[in-house]
């Protein structure tokens, strides 16, 4: 195998039958792997761009190290100017004061948690995250300097260092601060989870610091939690992303960074008790420029704060700390901590050697695997490592990514083994030059450690919009064209049990879904099988009723590019929302649901509540006609293609044509009457329309065409043209509406 040659055609792979240690392999070794990878995939006839990527591996075989941060080039995603600047630093060069934006100054972090104190009226002002490191310990110090009324809060994960919760101890006590310390029994379980899903602990450690935080702050009646994340760390797991897609305004970040917790909640812990709206996380050194110098020279001068002497160079209070840096490096193949660290020194706030001498490579000792070992973590072989280091970014011509994937699982262990990528992008397009792949162009895959945020997006979805009467909103994947989701107002006298229940009874209906749902007797519901996803619940009550449109929408898209197909084709969400208004959000990838996808849900739900009634077609020639006479007083000759549940009776075609022929026509007339799907009801037939007919329509000659929706109004039909306003039809018969 070390004499890997590159294939001369698709028929003679690579040899993967044994591989040498992961150590072993040269870059030119990994990329001979990543091009057989591609060529590999595209073999599937939906799949008609690939690029893969192995990470910790050069594009040569030498190791380039940036002359201003000394970030290496291992690290995914760079490029090195002549001058050996990395890709990073020259961005942060040219969006200097854009970025410095978002930060602010001590005195203004004063006057927020000041703020946040009066409208709580509680005992005290903020809750810290005091871990018992040298940088919370500073951050402790500066609150009481600021005259702030501090209460402070340990997770101990079942490995922190004696003497960091010694410093716990004795600065508490020493400055009469009220302390609590707490754990929770299934850590190591949490640990092992994160290991897998991240090849970091530090993620699954502090989502239940933050988790049981939020729990101590609403007790206390505390509306503040103060963090002593660095900036390099803020900017790395929280900024990075926004910034990468030339998002700088403060405001619209803090408001997407607050809708991505609320879609974490709702994702992960069901909806139920969020707290994030009364209880809100404020980074310290957000409001503070003090360097890593300045810290140690502080604590040096209160020598009741002890440095740990059995932590690794990354933490100051945490013993599993190596044992996530281990796993990331061998198994992502750069070190975890090399990202916050690099922007550290961008910052001015820690020199370059310092910096080197933190990121030093972790080793296998014994008290590494002794770690692994106790929490159950098992090493992978080189095949696993591999494949836990791939990323496959893929363009398809429609079909799913997931179909994908699945695709090359049921392929992997042919005649030929393959490695199989461990994470799927889909892409509308690979970034290449001159047919090359510009690595830094390629999305990011983020394995955040200090924020639930679904940063990176699977697709953009595209809005369609709030539509009258029916007051609802339509959203489709822009990468995944069969991803869709719909929110729906519901009359608040409806009850939440109710709703559910008529989810999962609508959701009974088509066969796709009926394995993920299942009803019984009002108001309960249950699940089968066991880990399928129910309706979910958040309550939003105290969003502002101008706030709350453009919070829904962005909640939708969020759930949307979340949407987990493994976890059923279907999911449902409610948001509570103010002054009595409820949101029923359904995300779908609809290739999963048969030809007529959310359709017949939606009718369905409708159909069960009541809320909707199914319409009826009368008058559906009738408003066909009436709207070919508006076009042609419009447009004078417009040669108009007819289509939709209006079609002109006796028309073989697939679509029916008015007046011109099917390979002649300008302007597409789309016709929906509620017919043809069961149970469908208006308000999801008109979305449907948005999505399937304002798509970018295209006339035979290659033209775009102008596509106009006739649809159900309340009291007769209505014209609704791509662009502009919609028109009443003057058609007399009743049709639709609820």
């Amino acid at each position: 195998m070390s004499n890997l040659a590159i294939p001369g055609s698709a028929a003679q792979p690579l040899d993967l039958s044994s591989l040498p240690d992961v150590a072993a392999l040269t870059a030119q070794q990994a990329h001979l792997i990543e091009r057989d990878a591609e060529t590999w995939l595209l073999e599937h006839p939906a799949v008609e761009d690939a690029a893969v990527v192995v990470t910790g591996f050069t594009r040569d075989e030498r190791v380039t190290k940036c002359a201003r941060c000394g970030i290496a080039s291992v690290f995914p995603g760079l490029d090195f100017d002549d001058q050996l600047v990395c890709s990073l630093c020259r961005d942060y060069e040219e969006n200097r004061d854009q970025i410095l934006r978002y930060f602010g100054r001590p005195d203004a972090f004063g006057e927020l948690i000041r703020k946040r104190a009066a409208e709580a009226d509680g005992e005290f002002d903020c809750l810290l995250l005091y871990s018992g490191g040298k940088d919370s310990t500073y951050v402790l110090f500066q609150l009481l300097e600021l005259g702030l009324k501090v209460m402070t809060y340990t997770f101990d994960n079942g490995f922190i260092s004696k003497t960091a919760l010694r410093n716990v101890e004795e600065i508490t006590q020493e400055l009469g601060v009220p302390h609590v310390t707490l754990t929770r029994a299934d850590q190591p379980k949490i640990f092992l989870e994160s290991l897998h899903e991240h090849k970091s602990v530090c993620n699954g450690c502090f989502r239940s610091l933050l988790e049981i935080g939020h729990q101590v702050a609403a007790e206390h009646g505390i509306p503040s939690i103060v963090t002593g994340l660095s900036r390099g760390q803020i900017i790395d797991e929280r900024l990075s992303w926004f910034y990468r897609n030339g998002i700088y305004d403060p405001e619209r970040i803090d408001a997407d960074l607050d809708s991505g917790r609320q879609v974490y909640h709702l994702l992960h812990r069901g909806g139920e008790n969020y707290i994030g709206d009364r209880v809100k996380v404020v980074d310290f050194f957000r409001y503070s420029e003090v360097t890593k110098e300045d810290i140690r020279r502080f604590l040096a001068e209160h020598p009741s704060w002890s440095q740990p002497a059995d932590t690794g160079f990354c933490s100051s209070n945490c013993l599993i700390n190596d044992v996530g840096v281990f796993v990331h490096k061998l198994e992502r193949g750069y070190h975890n901590y090399e990202a916050p660290t690099r922007w550290e020194v961008r910052l001015g706030h820690l020199t370059k050697s310092v910096a080197d001498e933190e990121l030093v490579d972790p080793t296998v000792n014994r008290r590494v695997t002794t770690l692994l070992d106790r929490i159950g973590y098992e090493q992978p072989v080189t095949r696993e490592i591999l494949a836990a280091r791939m990323i496959a970014y893929v363009v398809t011509n429609g079909t799913s990514i997931d179909e994908v994937r699945a695709w090359a699982e049921q392929n992997a262990l042919g005649s030929v083994p393959r490695i199989l990528p461990s994470r799927w992008v889909p892409l509308s397009a690979v970034p290449r030059i001159g047919g090359a792949l510009e690595f830094r162009s390629l999305p990011r895959m983020s394995d955040s450690r200090f924020d639930a945020v679904p940063m990176e997006p699977e697709a953009t979805p595209t809005p369609v919009g709030f539509l009258e009467p029916t007051r609802a909103l339509a959203l489709a994947g822009a990468d995944r064209p069969r991803a869709r989701a719909v929110a729906l107002d519901i009359p608040w006298g409806i009850a939440a049990g109710r709703i559910a229940v008529a989810v999962a009874a609508a959701a009974s209906e088509v066969p796709a879904a009926r394995l993920q749902w299942t009803a019984s007797e009002p108001p309960e519901f249950e699940r089968v099988p066991a880990g399928r996803a129910w309706v979910k619940r958040l309550d939003l009550a105290r969003s502002s009723s101008e706030e709350w449109p453009q919070q829904v929408r962005t909640l939708t898209a969020r759930l949307l590019a979340r949407h987990d197909p493994h976890a059923g084709c279907l999911q449902a969400f409610m948001l509570d929302g103010p002054k009595g208004t409820r949101v029923l959000v359904l995300t779908a990838d609809e290739s999963g649901l048969g030809p007529d996808g959310l359709a017949p849900v939606v009718g369905a739900i409708g159909r069960i509540l009541g809320i909707w009634e199914t319409p009826q077609s009368t008058g559906a020639a009738q408003a066909r006609e009436e709207a070919v006479r508006w076009l042609r007083a419009r447009d004078g000759g417009a040669r108009i293609r007819v289509s939709g549940g209006g079609a002109p009776e006796g028309d073989a075609s697939e679509h029916g044509v008015v007046d011109v022929a099917a390979e002649d026509w300008t302007t597409e007339l789309v016709v929906y009457d509620g017919a043809g799907v069961p149970g469908a009801a208006a308000p999801y037939r008109e979305l449907d329309a948005r999505f399937r007919r304002f798509a970018d329509p295209v006339r035979p000659d290659g033209a775009p065409a102008d596509s106009i929706v006739v649809e159900p109004a309340a009291d007769g039909w209505r014209l609704v043209p791509e662009s502009g306003e919609a028109v009443e039809m003057p058609v007399t018969a009743a049709v639709g509406g609820r």
